[in-house]
Protein backbone atom coordinates (compact mmCIF):
# COMPACT_ATOMS: atom_id res chain seq x y z
CA UNK A 1 0.00 0.00 0.00
CA UNK A 2 1.74 3.53 -0.91
CA UNK A 3 1.47 6.26 1.18
CA UNK A 4 -0.47 9.53 -0.34
CA UNK A 5 0.67 12.21 -0.15
CA UNK A 6 -0.72 15.75 1.60
CA UNK A 7 -1.92 18.23 -0.44
CA UNK A 8 0.21 21.11 -0.06
CA UNK A 9 -0.58 23.91 2.30
CA UNK A 10 -2.59 27.05 1.15
CA UNK A 11 -1.37 30.38 1.64
CA UNK A 12 -3.99 31.37 4.34
CA UNK A 13 -2.62 28.11 6.31
CA UNK A 14 1.02 28.71 5.72
CA UNK A 15 -0.06 31.93 7.06
CA UNK A 16 -1.66 31.21 10.11
CA UNK A 17 0.62 28.09 10.98
CA UNK A 18 3.65 30.92 10.68
CA UNK A 19 1.62 33.34 12.51
CA UNK A 20 1.07 30.65 15.63
CA UNK A 21 4.11 29.44 15.72
CA UNK A 22 5.67 32.86 16.11
CA UNK A 23 3.33 33.80 18.98
CA UNK A 24 4.34 30.43 20.52
CA UNK A 25 8.18 30.76 19.47
CA UNK A 26 9.80 30.95 22.80
CA UNK A 27 7.75 28.15 24.26
CA UNK A 28 8.87 25.69 21.86
CA UNK A 29 11.87 26.77 20.46
CA UNK A 30 13.41 29.44 22.15
CA UNK A 31 14.81 30.61 25.51
CA UNK A 32 11.60 28.89 27.63
CA UNK A 33 11.72 25.44 25.84
CA UNK A 34 13.81 24.01 28.68
CA UNK A 35 11.38 24.75 31.59
CA UNK A 36 8.18 23.83 29.62
CA UNK A 37 6.87 20.77 29.66
CA UNK A 38 6.20 18.01 26.93
CA UNK A 39 2.39 17.83 28.07
CA UNK A 40 2.42 21.85 27.17
CA UNK A 41 4.59 21.85 23.89
CA UNK A 42 1.98 18.56 22.61
CA UNK A 43 -1.13 21.61 24.09
CA UNK A 44 0.80 23.97 21.62
CA UNK A 45 1.23 22.33 18.59
CA UNK A 46 -2.27 20.84 18.73
CA UNK A 47 -3.57 24.22 19.24
CA UNK A 48 -1.80 25.37 15.86
CA UNK A 49 -2.99 22.55 14.21
CA UNK A 50 -6.49 23.50 15.14
CA UNK A 51 -6.09 27.02 14.07
CA UNK A 52 -4.67 25.82 10.78
CA UNK A 53 -7.31 23.10 10.28
CA UNK A 54 -10.03 26.10 10.82
CA UNK A 55 -8.58 27.88 7.50
CA UNK A 56 -8.00 24.33 5.63
CA UNK A 57 -9.94 22.76 3.22
CA UNK A 58 -7.70 19.25 4.05
CA UNK A 59 -7.46 17.76 8.22
CA UNK A 60 -3.66 18.29 9.26
CA UNK A 61 -2.10 16.30 12.31
CA UNK A 62 1.07 17.71 14.30
CA UNK A 63 3.17 15.68 12.72
CA UNK A 64 2.17 17.39 9.24
CA UNK A 65 1.82 20.99 10.74
CA UNK A 66 5.66 20.22 12.43
CA UNK A 67 7.56 18.91 9.71
CA UNK A 68 6.45 21.79 7.46
CA UNK A 69 7.45 24.63 10.01
CA UNK A 70 10.96 22.60 10.17
CA UNK A 71 10.88 22.59 6.33
CA UNK A 72 10.07 26.09 6.08
CA UNK A 73 13.10 27.41 8.57
CA UNK A 74 15.35 24.85 6.70
CA UNK A 75 14.50 26.56 3.75
CA UNK A 76 15.06 30.41 5.11
CA UNK A 77 18.26 29.15 6.47
CA UNK A 78 19.25 27.44 3.05
CA UNK A 79 18.57 30.77 0.99
CA UNK A 80 20.43 33.00 3.69
CA UNK A 81 23.30 30.84 3.70
CA UNK A 82 23.63 30.10 0.25
CA UNK A 83 23.45 34.31 -0.30
CA UNK A 84 26.13 35.03 2.58
CA UNK A 85 28.54 32.34 0.80
CA UNK A 86 28.23 34.31 -2.48
CA UNK A 87 28.83 37.94 -0.63
CA UNK A 88 31.77 36.17 0.59
CA UNK A 89 32.95 35.27 -3.15
CA UNK A 90 32.44 38.74 -4.47
CA UNK A 91 35.91 40.40 -2.98
CA UNK A 92 36.05 43.98 -5.04
CA UNK A 93 32.88 43.06 -6.90
CA UNK A 94 29.16 44.68 -5.25
CA UNK A 95 27.92 42.07 -3.72
CA UNK A 96 24.89 39.98 -5.22
CA UNK A 97 20.76 41.41 -4.34
CA UNK A 98 19.27 40.09 -1.83
CA UNK A 99 17.45 37.09 -1.80
CA UNK A 100 14.06 37.41 -2.23
CA UNK A 101 11.79 35.80 0.24
CA UNK A 102 7.98 35.33 0.68
CA UNK A 103 6.24 37.36 3.55
CA UNK A 104 5.63 34.68 5.69
CA UNK A 105 9.52 33.84 5.12
CA UNK A 106 10.50 37.03 6.37
CA UNK A 107 8.85 36.39 8.84
CA UNK A 108 10.31 32.87 9.77
CA UNK A 109 13.73 34.58 9.44
CA UNK A 110 13.17 37.66 12.31
CA UNK A 111 13.13 34.45 15.07
CA UNK A 112 15.97 32.81 13.36
CA UNK A 113 19.39 33.10 15.58
CA UNK A 114 22.28 34.42 12.87
CA UNK A 115 25.12 31.69 13.99
CA UNK A 116 22.43 29.21 12.79
CA UNK A 117 22.17 30.79 9.43
CA UNK A 118 25.83 31.24 8.26
CA UNK A 119 28.03 30.55 11.14
CA UNK A 120 29.71 32.55 13.91
CA UNK A 121 30.76 35.59 12.38
CA UNK A 122 35.13 36.08 12.82
CA UNK A 123 34.39 32.23 13.55
CA UNK A 124 37.38 29.72 12.43
CA UNK A 125 37.01 27.51 9.20
CA UNK A 126 37.45 24.19 10.89
CA UNK A 127 37.37 22.51 7.03
CA UNK A 128 39.97 20.34 5.97
CA UNK A 129 43.52 22.70 4.88
CA UNK A 130 44.52 23.37 1.85
CA UNK A 131 47.74 21.57 0.64
CA UNK A 132 50.55 23.16 1.95
CA UNK A 133 54.05 22.43 1.58
CA UNK A 134 55.64 21.57 4.08
CA UNK A 135 59.12 23.70 5.14
CA UNK A 136 61.29 20.95 7.17
CA UNK A 137 62.92 21.97 10.05
CA UNK A 138 64.22 19.70 13.35
CA UNK A 139 62.66 16.57 14.02
CA UNK A 140 60.75 17.02 17.17
CA UNK A 141 59.01 13.66 17.10
CA UNK A 142 61.59 11.87 19.52
CA UNK A 143 63.70 13.13 22.30
CA UNK A 144 67.19 13.57 22.38
CA UNK A 145 69.13 10.61 23.72
CA UNK A 146 72.32 12.40 25.30
CA UNK A 147 72.10 15.28 27.85
CA UNK A 148 74.48 17.94 28.04
CA UNK A 149 76.71 18.30 31.44
CA UNK A 150 77.50 21.89 32.80
CA UNK A 151 81.49 21.15 31.69
CA UNK A 152 80.51 21.24 28.18
CA UNK A 153 81.02 17.41 27.85
CA UNK A 154 77.93 15.07 26.88
CA UNK A 155 77.04 11.75 27.21
CA UNK A 156 74.46 8.56 27.23
CA UNK A 157 73.66 9.07 30.57
CA UNK A 158 71.77 11.84 33.06
CA UNK A 159 74.61 13.72 35.11
CA UNK A 160 74.72 12.15 39.05
CA UNK A 161 73.10 14.88 40.61
CA UNK A 162 70.52 14.66 38.57
CA UNK A 163 68.95 11.18 38.69
CA UNK A 164 66.14 10.22 40.43
CA UNK A 165 67.00 8.75 43.96
CA UNK A 166 66.05 9.00 47.71
CA UNK A 167 66.07 12.55 49.13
Amino acid sequence: MSRQRHPRLSEEELRVMVEENLRVEPQLFGAQVQHISIARKMELWRRIVDRVNAVGQHPRNREDIRKRWNDLRGKVRSVISRHNIAIQRTVGRPPPPPPQLTTWEEQVLTIMHPEGLGGVSGGMDTGPLPNVTRQEGPDISTPPTQEAHSDGSSSGQLDPDDQPGPS
